[in-house]
């Protein structure tokens, strides 16, 4: 209960989910000669998301403590309904040397209904190639498994539901600090053009990298070494790019921005103790992830990710890493006063 309703108020929450999901894989293989074998699978995948989220809640209760939407004098509801379709096509295909060297080449063209009418299916790649060096020759039980591998690959993040265009939405109307008002209000209902403004040629946001990995098992796997340096690029990021408040929007929905990350992640494992009736496993695990805001918008160096109001905030700022804190104090003299302005207020 709250003093401004002693009573008590109601809230419901109803969420529906319904997804239905295919995959159908057809594969081939053949052994070349003696030394090489490949396969192929081709594939296609087909994806429908349904999501609904019902609200309601009830105030002022005729009879305190009976916690039933008919028991109360004011009542407010909003209902979300959402539906995303994808579908793909895609192939892998693998190539084996002599069980030493492996090449593997995928491909996967993907259509979503989170596109406009512009532009709606992408297409992304991805190459590996492996070599067990081991195989050249016999270093017995100190290094029986030794393999180096390099990867390159594509990845797509489709754009949010309901993006490529712009609709019209129930307003919602407050300061940051009272509760503020929606529709229906006083018993008259009303909609109004959403300020975020959809964009029909949205591109997926795409993440290209590069990978070099290096595996090594020492005596019989009693100790094993898993190093990998990665290397991402980030394009086209899928953002709420500010626009002039004289468009009548707050944003529109767009790509813009390029994102680095580059790390190492090592892996130490190692079998102290190994009997016939006891195995102890022992694993060191080590990462490091450095993150760079190489671009935003033209003409934007900096974007609000996640902040409060007169506190410090998320950032992504150029040349800085994604998510940075960044916030503000008050400027001091060389004494470490506050210096005050015309008005009486601190600078």
């Amino acid at each position: 209960n709250q003093a401004t309703d002693p009573s008590g108020e109601i809230f419901e929450n109803v969420k529906k989910i319904k997804e239905i999901y295919s995959d159908l894989l057809v594969t081939a293989s053949k052994s070349i000669t003696d030394d090489i074998s490949a396969s192929l699978t081709l594939g296609q995948n087909f994806n429908h998301r349904y999501y609904e989220d019902l609200f309601g809640r009830g105030r002022q209760l005729g009879v305190p403590g009976f916690y039933n939407l008919n028991n109360a004098a004011e009542k407010y509801s909003d209902e979300t309904q959402q539906t995303i379709r994808t579908a793909a096509l895609f192939f892998d295909a693998n190539i084996d040397y002599a069980g030493m060297l492996f090449l593997n080449v995928t491909g996967r063209n993907e259509w979503a209904s989170t596109f406009g009418s512009d532009k709606n299916n992408f297409f992304y790649p991805s190459a590996s190639l492996s070599f067990v060096f081991t195989e050249l020759f016999d270093a017995g039980d100190i290094l029986p498994f030794g393999k180096i591998r390099l990867a390159y690959a594509q990845a797509g993040i489709n754009a949010p539901v309901y993006s490529s265009r712009t609709y019209f939405t129930q307003p919602f109307i407050t300061d940051g600090f009272t509760n503020g008002f929606a529709y229906p209000f006083n018993g008259v209902n009303g909609i109004g053009y959403s300020n975020i403004m959809g964009n029909s040629s949205l591109s997926p946001e795409r993440v290209t990298g590069k990978e070099l990995g290096l595996d090594l098992r020492f005596l019989n796997g009693r100790f094993n070494i898993d190093f990998t340096y990665y290397d991402q690029l980030t394009t086209e990021i899928l953002v709420q790019k500010p626009v002039a408040s004289t468009s009548g929007f707050r944003s529109i929905n767009a790509n813009s921005g390029e994102m680095s990350n580059k790390g190492i992640e090592l892996t130490l494992a190692t079998k102290p103790v190994m009997t016939n009736n006891f195995m102890w496993d022992l694993t060191a695990n080590f990462s490091r992830n450095k993150s760079e805001v190489l671009r935003l918008a033209e003409g934007v160096s900096e974007v609000q990710i996640a902040a409060a109001f007169n506190s410090i905030g998320s950032y992504a700022i150029v040349g800085q890493p994604y998510g940075a804190f960044y916030g503000s104090k008050w400027e001091r003299t060389a004494g470490g006063q506050l210096i005050i302005d015309d008005s009486g207020l601190p600078i």
